[in-house]
């Protein structure tokens, strides 16, 4: 066994800036259109991936298996790769 392969990787899991999610939302909202646009609805839907981003986060650092768990085809992808 390599010495590379005895040492275990330290991977820290961290939400996305709070303003990245917004900005995110803005745009998701802007392109749906209708009463997607109210910004109360926006504010919320930004809220709601900022909470959901920062719990995933803290469970991924707590048990990191749960990524198998969330993404069971993740093994056969590269890092960053998109579908």
């Amino acid at each position: 066994m390599s010495e590379t392969s005895k040492i275990k990787q330290n991977i820290e899991y961290v939400a996305p800036p709070a303003d990245m999610l917004k900005d995110f939302a803005h745009q998701v909202c802007q392109r749906l259109g209708g009463e997607f646009v109210d910004p109360e609805v926006e504010r919320g839907f930004a809220n709601f991936l900022i909470l959901i981003s920062r719990i995933l986060a803290k469970n991924l650092n707590r048990d990191p298996s749960l990524l198998a768990e969330l993404m069971p085809d993740s093994k056969d992808r590269k890092p960053n790769e998109l579908e």
